[in-house]
């Protein structure tokens, strides 16, 4: 936190005055803060620290302003299990289809169980598997 501060006799003492509600943070001495957001927690958060120079002595305070962005819930789908093979002997999915908005970010398919899908992203390329 301390890249912002000027201190003309080298590095001081940081002390955290007003620590996070949402969240924990350790200081190292150097005057580096790692911040660890609670679990499922998303938005603002703040702390307020104190820099001082021991040689003179003076002091100032700062307030350091968090975003914890909240994660993208990705839609999920599961093709129920494939009964049917056809004439030619590939797996039939039932004809059920799935469209996913945005990126596609991977699929899952259970192991020991080759099927053959098809993805069609957003601008038209067809990945055959």
């Amino acid at each position: 936190v301390t890249g912002n501060d000027f201190l003309p006799n080298g590095m001081g003492t940081v002390t955290i005055l007003e620590d996070v509600a949402n969240g924990m943070t350790s200081s190292d001495g150097s005057g580096e803060i790692t911040y660890t957001p609670s679990t499922d927690f998303c938005g603002s958060d703040q702390l307020v620290y104190e820099i001082c120079d021991n040689t003179i002595p003076s002091c100032d305070t700062a307030t350091v302003h968090i975003t914890v962005n909240c994660p993208v819930d990705y839609p999920a789908y599961n093709i129920d299990v494939v009964t049917t093979v056809d004439a030619n002997g590939a797996p039939d999915s039932l004809g059920r289809t799935c469209q996913l908005q945005g990126i596609v970010y991977g699929v899952d398919l259970q192991p020991n169980n080759p099927v053959q899908f098809t993805l069609i992203d957003a601008t038209g390329g067809i990945a055959l598997f």
